[in-house]
């Protein structure tokens, strides 16, 4: 009984509680939620497509003044089947996506993207191509 009374005079857990939750385990939920298909994510075609797609691979997220930095390789192909072979450009470099996270509605969201790429004029057109679709 008398646990019974300290648990009542307890105060009551506050709504607005902060969870923290530690880079690396952003990481494995970037990677778990996002890389779903064989570690990529694609935001263009798919692993069946052999002469047209784009995906992002390898992700490492960390922070940067109070960011989420993720690094991720893209490699992409934007090629036309000619006679069974595939004709045209691919590439593939290393992609840094800086975000703010934010919990919204139940899960977390991300603002103030930016997205930075090193990268030779005609791949980052592509990129650019695979991204807006």
């Amino acid at each position: 009984m008398a646990l019974v009374f300290l648990l009542c005079r307890q105060p009551a857990a506050r709504a607005d509680a902060e969870l923290r939750i530690g880079w690396g385990a952003l990481e494995r939920l970037v990677a778990e939620h996002a890389f779903t298909d064989e570690g990529r994510h694609y935001l263009r075609g798919g692993k069946e497509a052999k002469c047209g797609f784009a995906y992002l691979e390898n992700p490492r997220v960390d922070t940067e003044e109070g960011r989420l930095r993720l690094k991720a390789q893209f490699t992409g192909r934007s090629r036309v089947n000619l006679f069974g072979m595939c004709v045209g450009p691919g590439d593939s470099f290393e992609v840094t996506i800086l975000a703010m996270p934010q919990y919204r509605d139940g899960a977390i969201a991300f603002d103030n993207v930016e997205v930075y790429i090193t990268a030779m004029p005609a791949t980052v057109i592509m990129f650019a191509r695979c991204v807006r679709t």
